[in-house]
């Protein structure tokens, strides 16, 4: 009952941030709370915690401020974007900062687009950054499960090594759905962001073997 769940959560579509931010990029200038509630069928209170947050990370800013009074009535703010993140909206916090979690698989997911093909050390090194170190453990993780759900093909398996030990699988890119990193869920279901689809899940029998 609980997979059920998960599975009806994850396939439901774009978010209600997903929503409000391609109304506030489509609009970009003079835009109010009660424009991006309305035309994304969003409730007030959670449009309003989005836009809060967006404004205080520096996202959005107030058009009309000065003018917040007219005749001495208060008048509706207006906002604009000021600071465009691209085509998926911004993973902020009520304060305003950004969410970190998952760039590790980001960082990944793009570099292997630029890599003819890679183990998992490699995988690790080139995609950590100072702000983001990637384990080679957490790059090992990663790549088993893109390889059971079809993202890659293997091109030379893992062997014994004389003198060096194993010598781990190299791995080569054959299926970019769009610029969101493939997401490993706590139920080890594989689910890809673009087209918001379950890619893999485990069998039964692999249930049984965990």
């Amino acid at each position: 009952m609980a997979r059920q769940k998960v599975q009806a959560e994850l396939v439901g579509g774009k978010s209600p941030r997903q929503r409000i931010w391609e109304v506030i990029r489509a609009k970009r200038q003079h835009f109010t709370l009660d424009d991006l509630s309305v035309q994304t069928n969003v409730n007030t209170t959670t449009t309003k915690s989005f836009l809060r947050s967006l404004l205080l990370g520096g996202w959005v800013e107030i058009s009309n401020k000065d003018q917040a009074k007219l005749n001495g009535v208060m008048v509706e703010w207006t906002y604009r974007l000021v600071k465009d993140n691209g085509t998926f909206a911004p993973r902020v916090r009520k304060d305003g900062s950004e969410v970190t979690q998952g760039r590790g698989n980001e960082l990944m997911w793009q570099t292997m687009r630029r890599l003819e093909s890679f183990d998992f050390h490699e995988l690790a090194a080139m995609a950590s950054t100072e702000q983001t170190p990637i384990a080679s453990t957490t790059a090992k993780a990663y790549l088993k499960f893109l390889s059971k759900a079809g993202y890659l093909a293997v091109t030379s398996p893992t062997k014994a090594a004389f003198g060096t030990g194993t010598r781990p699988a190299r791995y080569k890119l054959i299926k970019y759905t769009g610029p969101r990193p493939p997401m490993v869920q706590r139920v080890d279901w594989v689910y890809d962001q673009n087209l918001n689809k379950v890619m893999w899940q485990p069998s039964p029998e692999e249930l049984l073997d965990d």
